[in-house]
C-alpha cells in the first residue's frame, strides 16, 4: 500500500542524504503549533540534520515545491532551513559515530573494510570531535 501523503518526491536526493525532504516538507503549515502535527515533525527533523549538505539539499526542496502564497518557498520553513545552516556553520557539523570512535584510536567498519584511526591517519582530530567524544563515551 502506497501513502498519497504528499504529491511530489526527490528519489535522487533518498540516494544521495539518504532520505526524501519532500516526505516531511510537502505538508500544510496549518495548525503547525503541535510537535505532533505535520508540519511540527519536519520541524523536529530540521532541528536534528547534522550535516550543511543535507540542510542546502532540504532548501532545495523547499524551494522546488513552491508550497508558498506566491508559489514560491514558504518563509517560515526557509527560515528554519537557514538557522539550522547558520547554527552548523558556526558551531560546525556533528561527527559520526565513525568519528568519534576513530578519533580514540579504535577501529570502525567502513566501505573499504575494518580501518582504524591510526592506520589512515589524515591530520589532528578536530577539536569539537574529541570534545563531543569526552561527553558521550563512557571513560573510567
Amino acid at each position: 500500500m502506497t501513502s498519497d501523503r504528499f504529491t511530489e518526491s526527490f528519489p535522487s536526493l533518498r540516494e544521495e542524504i539518504g532520505e526524501d525532504p519532500a516526505r516531511f516538507l510537502d505538508v500544510p503549515l496549518l495548525g503547525s503549533t503541535g510537535a505532533s502535527t505535520p508540519f511540527g515533525l519536519a520541524r523536529a527533523r530540521i532541528r536534528g540534520i547534522d550535516e550543511i549538505g543535507t540542510a542546502k539539499a532540504w532548501l532545495a526542496v523547499e524551494r522546488a515545491l513552491g508550497r508558498g502564497d506566491d508559489d514560491g518557498p514558504r518563509e517560515r520553513v526557509v527560515d528554519l532551513l537557514e538557522a539550522r545552516i547558520d547554527d552548523l556553520e558556526e558551531h560546525g557539523e556533528r561527527p559520526s559515530n565513525e568519528q568519534l570512535v576513530m578519533s580514540w584510536g579504535g577501529w570502525a567498519q567502513t566501505s573499504t573494510g575494518r580501518e582504524t584511526f591510526l592506520q589512515n591517519y589524515l591530520g589532528p582530530v578536530p577539536d569539537h570531535v574529541t570534545a563531543q567524544a569526552f561527553d558521550e563515551l563512557p571513560l573510567a
